[in-house]
C-alpha cells in the first residue's frame, strides 16, 4: 500500500483533481467546524451508506 504522503502528492498533480474548488460555502462551513470534525462526519457518513448498499 502506498502511503498516505505519495497518495496526497499524486493526486496533487493530477489535472482532474485540480479543477475542484470549494464553494464560499463550502468553505466558510470547514472554517466554521474545523477540518476534523468535517472528517469525522464524512466516515460516519461513508460508513452508514455503506451498510445501507449492504442490505
Amino acid at each position: 500500500m502506498r502511503g498516505v504522503e505519495e497518495v496526497f502528492d499524486r493526486l496533487s498533480r493530477s489535472a482532474f483533481r485540480q479543477r475542484f474548488r470549494l464553494s464560499a460555502a463550502d468553505r466558510a462551513y470547514l472554517d466554521e467546524k474545523g477540518l476534523p470534525t468535517v472528517l469525522e462526519r464524512f466516515r460516519f457518513n461513508l460508513v452508514h451508506i455503506r451498510r445501507l448498499r449492504r442490505s
